[in-house]
């Protein structure tokens, strides 16, 4: 996972979005008091989804693609809560909060061109709000016998590649939709040509 800003994504353009992701943050902050105090406030749900609904889409169009990711696992888990799948619950208040504290850290990554290195952090947040998404209890690793310091490197890292290769494959298949969408749109206004020149005709 990469929080660096891509190649095509001009340096004022990226400044633009990290200042209007922190007014999105800054606003978040103002409901997310309210909601923890009474999570059936339904308004301050719906301003606190919009956000994270924000920094998902305006993450992905400037490729701050850790930041958008989880900005959509957490709108995704908002969105059961909004239309009653799931119910609010004491571990989905603290997951939002805790996602919104590590934006700064993956915004300051992207503004500074390197990566977050929080691949384990963002993964278990991510794996947390399906969890919760899909109305399962969010479960803990039973503690296991320490392996040796070598085996446990290596197994780390193979778990941070397999989790990488993961989502790269989400992102391409992202992009292929999206390529799709614009295909269909241009046909369609193929097709609108087509009939204005055989009325003219």
């Amino acid at each position: 996972m990469s929080a660096m800003i891509d190649d095509a994504v001009d340096s004022e353009i990226a400044d633009i979005f990290v200042e209007e992701a922190m007014e999105v943050l800054d606003n978040i902050d103002k409901y997310l008091p309210v909601w923890k105090d009474r999570p059936t406030d339904r308004g301050a749900l719906t301003e606190i989804r919009r956000g994270f609904h924000t920094l998902k889409g305006s993450g992905r169009m400037v490729k701050a693609f850790d930041l958008g990711e989880l900005a959509w696992k957490v709108e995704n888990m908002l969105n059961r809560a909004m239309d009653g799948t799931v119910a609010v619950s004491a571990p989905m208040v603290k997951l939002v909060a805790v996602s919104r504290n590590v934006m700064p850290r993956l915004l300051d990554a992207f503004k500074n061109r390197k990566q977050a290195a929080m691949d384990t952090e963002l993964e278990s947040l991510m794996r947390q709000a399906d969890a919760i998404a899909t109305g399962h209890p969010v479960k803990t690793a039973a503690p296991r016998p320490s392996p040796t310091p070598g085996l446990a490197r290596d197994a780390q890292g193979l778990q941070v590649k397999i989790d990488a290769l993961e989502r790269r494959f989400e992102r391409h298949a992202q992009r292929s939709d999206e390529a799709l969408q614009r295909a269909e749109m241009a046909l369609q206004q193929v097709r609108r040509l087509a009939v204005q020149l055989r009325n003219v005709e």
